[in-house]
């Protein structure tokens, strides 16, 4: 029988969750239901959400002049105090490791730029109907909106990056075409990745409209496919490596040693 679901329970799309439609199961699973298997606290997602929620005060409008770091310190603080850390010697560690990351990368973002902040850590959210019926929610989180003043019809959003440097183009092309959809009044619009490294020293990405140009209508496909199907199975690909739902999908198979001395031998 075909699982249901209710408007509340209505599914998210985002950067973040893109890639598991490449799994129709693992979509269902952990996207629709929520059946996450359990898993220890995470240190480095804890530590990123961190320096996302430093950044998000330092660069917001209402804290103008920018960036603005009279405040570091408790902001700081709040970030981490916030996260799950079970040692309070290592997340003072980190917290003082994400002070210096966000003093650098504000001294290599020039003045023009920050002061055109329009809004930092924006929710966005995009309803999509299929025949009527609400079938998924386009959803994301801004870090940083932001328009030079020397070129007001363009939106660009930079996307902080503490980990290592990875573009995914199906990630891009849902935060651009939620942008393009949310904000319809700019006529260009541009997303940065900003990967910052423990000194504060910035590596910029660059990904446009025209670099995800043919994606949007699969991954629009894609998403129909796999939330109007029948059954929910798994399909095997590179993402599997990392999947938590290996285990069950994939189970490993033990070999005896004397059984695997002799494999090519007849």
């Amino acid at each position: 029988m075909k699982q249901e679901y209710t408007a509340l329970a209505t599914p998210h799309i985002s950067p973040t969750s893109v890639n598991d439609l490449a799994c129709s199961k693992r979509f269902w699973t952990l996207r629709v239901l929520k059946q996450w298997p359990p898993r220890p606290p995470q240190t480095y997602s804890a530590f990123g959400t961190a320096v996302h929620a430093i950044s998000a005060r330092v660069f917001d409008p209402k804290n103008s002049p920018l960036p603005n770091l009279d405040h570091l310190e408790i902001w700081a603080r709040e970030a981490f105090f916030k996260a799950r850390y079970a040692d309070r010697d290592a997340r003072q560690r980190d917290m003082d490791r994400a002070k210096r990351m966000v003093v650098g990368y504000t001294q290599q973002i020039d003045c023009e730029e920050a002061e055109g902040t329009i809004a930092t850590e924006r929710p966005m959210h995009v309803p999509i109907f299929v025949d009527g019926r609400l079938l998924f929610v386009l959803s994301c989180v801004a870090d940083r909106l932001l328009v030079h003043a020397n070129d007001p019809d363009t939106l660009v959003v930079v996307d902080l990056k503490t980990g290592k440097p990875k573009i995914e183009l199906d990630q891009s092309c849902v935060a651009l075409a939620i942008l393009k959809m949310t904000m319809p009044g700019y006529a260009r619009f541009v997303l940065h990745y900003d990967w910052i490294d423990e000194g504060g020293r910035v590596d910029r990405d660059t990904v446009t409209t025209a670099d995800v140009k043919g994606i949007w209508p699969r991954i629009l496909s894609r998403a129909v496919e796999v939330l109007t199907a029948e059954e929910h199975l798994s399909e095997p690909n590179p993402g599997c490596v990392y999947c938590c739902l290996r285990p069950s999908c994939q189970p490993e198979v033990g070999v005896a040693l004397d059984d695997a001395t002799d494999l090519f031998e007849e």
